[in-house]
């Protein structure tokens, strides 16, 4: 299993930065949405997956979630 780093832009708009195996997001990275937002964290296997933060689109609001297979638990 080969971890690589790269950047790319989304079908949707968003781009992520980032750690990727076979192809899929993950281990850490960063994914910005169009509105300037991000999230910060965990993924595995393209979905969230453990801690991670979210900044607004504001800049100034940032919550601490915890994923669990893409669904957020707290």
């Amino acid at each position: 299993m080969k971890k690589i780093f790269k950047k790319i832009t989304l079908a949707d708009g968003c781009k992520f930065m980032g750690h990727f195996v076979n192809g899929a997001r993950h281990g850490v990275g960063i994914k910005t949405y169009p509105n300037g937002a991000e999230f910060a964290g965990q993924y595995s296997n393209n979905v969230r997956h453990g801690y991670g933060m979210k900044t607004h689109a504001d800049g100034i609001t940032k919550v601490t979630v915890f994923y669990q297979n893409g669904i957020k638990t707290k």
